[in-house]
């Protein structure tokens, strides 16, 4: 953590892109997006909250400093490829139907 300007706490994480997790999930990953922090753009998974809960599970957005340690606490990799790839069907299911295909 780094401390910038008026004492605005801040965190990144920064993953390479072989890490057994990006391979099993680069279908959420490519083509890449990109994000705005402190007015810089940087690469960012193309579905990013599906990205995100796929890897650390549905209650991702609540903190949970005690399951850091736990490796059962998070999705395996194939659980995480398995929902993430059933997600972007059930939204292309939901964009077809708005569309009436």
């Amino acid at each position: 953590t780094e401390k910038v300007g008026n004492d605005l706490a801040y965190y990144m994480d920064i993953y390479d892109e072989d890490m057994d997790f990006a391979q099993a999930t680069k279908h959420l990953i490519y083509p890449p997006s990109s994000v705005m922090i402190r007015n810089l753009s940087f690469p960012a998974p193309r579905e990013q909250e599906i990205y995100v809960e796929a890897r650390y599970g549905p209650s991702w957005r609540v903190p949970d400093h005690q399951a850091r340690e736990l490796a059962e606490k998070y999705p395996t990799l194939e659980e995480a490829k398995a929902w993430s790839m059933n997600m972007l069907m059930l939204h292309a299911a939901r964009k077809d139907a708005t569309i009436g295909f």
